[in-house]
């Protein structure tokens, strides 16, 4: 008799082991399911997003510097303050790099840059007609841009634009007098 009740109180242990232990498998499982739909939803994101810019750009050399983008991806972008510029300038011994943040207003300040406007023909100044201040597919957006150092004539510069979701586009630019 002692046995049985040893036996029965052995199956009970590890019937209890087993189901908290499969328990815990499953909530793993989840978890790992959950986080992969949301690199997955991430990695469709960044697949959609593509901006370009212009190829053979010249600029004034002034403070700030104006470039058109185009949105060439499939997904509508917005949330500017959470995209990174990144402003390589060529300077006298080497080279000066300026991280700019984002301002609202249309003339920034030093180590700035803004949305200027948003057209769907930034050339003859057509504005956007859907979603107003959102950056759509196939429209334009003019980004003007402060950094610190400022741009110098005779030099081929770069500008990085960083989406909220990781897409880049980089724009070289010759600056002329």
């Amino acid at each position: 008799m002692h046995v049985a009740v040893a036996y029965i109180l052995s199956a009970v242990l590890m019937l209890i082991t087993v189901v908290t232990l499969s328990e815990r498998m499953m909530a793993s499982f989840a978890d790992v399911t959950t986080s992969w739909d949301a690199l997955q939803q991430r990695a469709d994101g960044r697949a959609d997003t593509r901006i370009g810019g212009p190829v053979g750009l010249s600029v004034s050399a002034t403070s700030t510097v104006e470039i058109t983008l185009v949105n060439e991806g499939d997904a509508a972008l917005g949330l500017f303050a959470d995209w990174d510029v990144i402003f390589e300038v060529q300077q006298s011994p080497g080279l000066a790099i300026a991280y700019l943040t984002y301002t609202t207003s249309t003339s920034p300040s030093t180590n700035q840059w803004a949305v200027k406007g948003i057209y769907l023909n930034a050339a003859s100044s057509t504005p956007e007609t859907v979603d107003p201040g959102v950056f759509n597919p196939g429209e334009e957006m003019v980004v003007v841009a402060n950094p610190s150092p400022s741009v110098q004539s005779g030099t081929h510069d770069r500008a990085s634009f960083v989406t909220s979701n990781g897409s880049t586009a980089k724009v070289i630019f010759k600056v002329v007098e």
